[in-house]
């Protein structure tokens, strides 16, 4: 709230709340967000850092790039995937976590691990 020169609070706990809730939490190696809902969070630029007036003056994606420090390469198809922009480290952090998941299957081994040890000792 201190950044935006603003005592409206009902908006700055929107936008500390989807900060909080979208940001890596090592852990539980996920995004918080993610973990609960199974998918990414998707913020407007209402949650950005951008001033109320540079948004408002930006019809197209370049004029938003043209205020922001990531810089796409429009002529490159994988311009969203180079290593300074945000979409290459959400990724990074995405696939990160999935390398640390335990797959479904893995857990139904393991109870089933665990239900016939525990058959054969009551027995």
């Amino acid at each position: 709230m201190a950044d935006n020169d603003s005592e409206d609070w009902p908006t700055g706990i929107r936008c500390v709340r989807f900060q909080k809730n979208s940001a890596f939490h090592p852990e539980i190696k996920s995004v918080p967000y993610s973990a609960t809902f199974g998918c990414e969070a998707h913020g407007g630029l209402n949650t950005s850092t951008l001033p109320v007036e540079a948004i408002a003056r930006k019809e197209t994606e370049k004029d938003l790039f043209a205020v922001t420090p990531i810089r796409p390469d429009y002529d490159n198809d994988n311009s969203l995937f180079q290593s300074d922009s945000v979409a290459y480290r959400i990724q990074a952090t995405i696939d990160e976590t999935r390398a640390h998941d335990v797959t479904d299957r893995d857990l139904l081994q393991v109870e089933l691990g665990n239900t016939s040890s525990h058959d054969t000792d009551t027995m």
